[in-house]
């Protein structure tokens, strides 16, 4: 089934849900599909009617806050891990989600507080704790820490999306575009939809001065993460240059 089908199909069965007074287990499930169909929107709309069921509900809470990070919304998605951490659900577990929940608010000294070495995670979560880290690090243009981090995500899992991308960014902050650019792809080889890595081409782009492929990058960026503050101004930005100040505006 296309994704156009899968989106119509799953609006019918929330107009459904609601004409028939669905029960939270409908919802949360319902939630699931819309967040497997790329609509995290609708999904969070799903969920908060579960919750206001079921205020307790891991299964929700932890929903909402995949939701919520799929959306861009650090704080939202913060508050959803504190929830499910408070009702139960290892610390460990969410680590790796609370520390980009943290890195979309820009709360650095926050997500520095994150230990990678925390009993519980999986090689793969501390290597995406140790990425975002080497980002904060950059953040506070510390280029020595943030190197530091990206070697150990690295040592960790060499596939981590996190560590990829990051360092890309760093290559990019210390003038190097062709390495940038290839770790960029890099990751997107490995995730079409990883967001970050979509706005560091975006960056790459509009640095070289290619204002429309800069564009389009911003625009899949924002695309897979609607409420991303950085692509949006960007966006912003490259509109101006192009002179298009009817969009820059909207």
């Amino acid at each position: 089934m296309s994704f156009g089908y899968k989106v119509i199909a799953l609006t019918l069965l929330t107009t459904l849900l609601w004409g028939c007074g669905a029960t939270k287990e409908e919802r949360i499930a319902a939630a699931r599909d819309y967040l497997a169909a790329g609509d995290p929107k609708t999904a969070i709309i799903e969920l908060k009617s579960a919750l206001q069921v079921d205020p307790d509900n891991i299964e929700a809470r932890k929903l909402a806050a995949e939701a919520h990070l799929r959306m861009g919304d650090g704080l939202s998605a913060q508050k959803e891990l504190q929830r499910a951490i408070a009702l139960g659900v290892p610390r460990a577990q969410l680590l790796p989600d609370m520390a980009l929940a943290l890195y979309y608010q820009y709360d650095f000294d926050g997500l520095l507080d994150i230990d990678p070495a925390t009993p519980g995670l999986s090689p793969q979560g501390q290597a995406s704790i140790h990425g975002l880290r080497g980002l904060a690090y950059l953040g506070e243009e510390d280029q020595a820490q943030a190197q530091a981090q990206f070697d150990a995500g690295m040592a960790l899992d060499a596939n981590s999306l996190e560590v990829i991308t990051g360092v890309g960014w760093l290559a990019s902050v210390r003038g190097d575009a062709a390495g940038a650019r290839a770790f960029a792809e890099r990751a997107l080889a490995l995730d079409k939809k990883h967001a970050e890595a979509w706005r560091l081409l975006a960056n790459i782009e509009r640095d070289a001065d290619n204002l429309e492929e800069a564009l389009k990058a911003y625009n899949m960026t924002l695309k897979l993460r609607p409420l991303n503050t950085s692509a949006r101004l960007g966006r912003i930005a490259v509109l101006t240059d192009l002179q298009d100040y009817t969009k820059a505006a909207a």
